[in-house]
Formats: C-alpha cells, structure tokens, sequence
C-alpha cells in the first residue's frame, strides 16, 4: 500500500464496513506510537457510526493530553492486502481543521505483521 508523506506525516487510506455499510477512508496518520488505532467520529457518520448507550468508553493518553474515545466493533477493516474481520475499533472526536481522519496504529499494524519502507513510501505484510 503505498504511504502519501505531507507535511511531515505519513498518510495512508483504510475500508471499514459497519453494519453492512463501508467507507473508505483516506487521511490517515501511520502512527507507530499510537497503541491502537482511532477513527474520526466525522469521517464515518455518514454509515452510521455515532455514541450509542452501550459503548464502551476508552481513555487514551497521549502527547496531548487525555481523550476520551468510543470503541465499536467493526464488521471488517481492509487496508493494502490486510482484511480482519469482527475487530474492535475506537472513534473520537478530531480537530476537523488538521484534515486529519484518524491514526492507524500499533494494534492494526502488528496484527498484519506490516513492515514500513520509507524508501519506497510503501506499507507491506511480511
């Protein structure tokens, strides 16, 4: 999968499927210092993913501070050659203005066994 490097970040695009419907997402931070990944509320709304009454609240800590997230689980997540099905994903609120739809992180990328060539700007499974 090929890695899109703007202004210092390392950008790649994901499908999720929620309920039947899916969303390719593009925007995405490669982040190998985020434990697990997280989505933007805002980029997903349009399938139905929103806060309901039984999610679970995930606090997640980071460079910024404490943020609050919800965790859902996806019906399936596809990025490069990657699909996994039934996984738990996290959706948050992002400062709309950084253009940034998420954080593919630690969880998704050690799950794929992924090996990153910045050389090449490519994500690969090993």
């Amino acid at each position: 999968m090929k890695i899109d490097p703007i202004d210092g970040l390392l950008f790649v695009t994901m499908t999720l499927t929620f309920r039947g419907k899916s969303r390719t997402i593009d925007q995405l931070v490669l982040d190998t210092g985020a434990s697990h990944s997280v989505i933007s509320m805002d980029a997903v709304d349009d399938i139905g993913i929103y806060g309901e009454i039984d999610d679970e609240i995930v606090v997640m800590h980071g460079i910024g501070g404490v943020e609050r997230s919800i965790r859902k689980k996806i019906d399936s997540v596809e990025f490069g050659t990657f699909k996994v099905s039934e996984v738990n994903l996290d959706f948050a609120n992002f400062d709309a203005h950084f253009g940034i739809n998420g954080l593919l992180g630690a969880d998704l990328l050690t799950a794929g066994r992924f090996v990153i060539d910045l050389d090449a700007m490519e994500l690969y499974q090993k």
